[in-house]
């Protein structure tokens, strides 16, 4: 059977959304390789899409316990959007997952300026 990548190889989002169902299928290296071609394919103008491959990469490779790789993409993404608390709070886990509590808590501190989620309450007080 066929895919859509079959037929165009360069497009962004057909690798992304294949990245996504194989995270969804808790295929995380297989998802890995797929979100990376995203990056690459993915338009340099459109952050919003970028940021979704950036977020996800980083999200793959905490899952895979590469804490130093998935800090690089959170950051990543983070350029493109400073704004989003929950990459903030991911960011925040990575590096408190390394035991860098002191990276972790200004993390979760931004998220809580951003969203006031329990969750990212929770985190901060994890890492205190």
């Amino acid at each position: 059977m066929k895919t859509a990548i079959d037929y165009d190889k360069q497009n962004g989002m057909y690798h992304f959304n294949k990245g996504l169902i194989k995270m969804n299928m808790n295929k995380v290296d297989e998802a890995i390789d797929a979100l990376k071609k995203a990056a690459q394919h993915i338009e340099p103008n459109n952050n919003d899409q970028l940021y979704q491959a950036r977020f996800n990469l980083g999200v793959c490779y905490r899952r895979k316990r590469n804490l130093d790789e998935s800090i690089e993409q959170f950051r990543k993404a983070l350029i493109l959007n400073p704004e989003k608390a929950s990459c903030l709070n991911n960011l925040g886990l990575s590096f408190f997952e390394q035991g860098d509590y002191e990276e972790a808590i200004p993390n979760f501190n931004k998220a809580i300026r951003l969203e006031r989620s329990p969750l990212y309450f929770n985190n901060r007080a994890l890492a205190h």
